[in-house]
């Protein structure tokens, strides 16, 4: 858990990996939230890309400090950013 705190990934099943969600993680967020295939199952989505920036980035800034000082995220549900190692595809899940 200590890797995990620290912002570093973590296995998830063959092929995934888990971590906290990082700066360098909204850019694919927004693009997954720009697919039509996604959206249909979101009632929040689509959106203008400055709704997701807005929501998303106080999430990735507080989680950038917690891990800046080796502590979770205060966030209401800590955010993790769950990729495919051998692919661009990934999914955010909130816990």
């Amino acid at each position: 858990m200590n890797t995990f705190k620290r912002g570093q990934a973590i296995p998830l099943i063959d092929g995934y990996t888990i971590a906290l969600i990082q700066r360098n993680d909204l850019n694919d967020i927004i693009e997954m939230l720009g697919d039509p295939k996604v959206t249909e199952y979101l009632y929040f989505a689509p959106a203008p890309e400055d709704v997701y920036r807005d929501y998303f980035g106080p999430i990735i800034e507080g989680t950038a400090e917690a891990i800046g000082h080796g502590e979770w995220p205060e966030a209401q549900r800590p955010s993790f950013a769950t990729k495919r190692v051998v692919s661009w595809a990934w999914w955010v899940c909130m816990l």
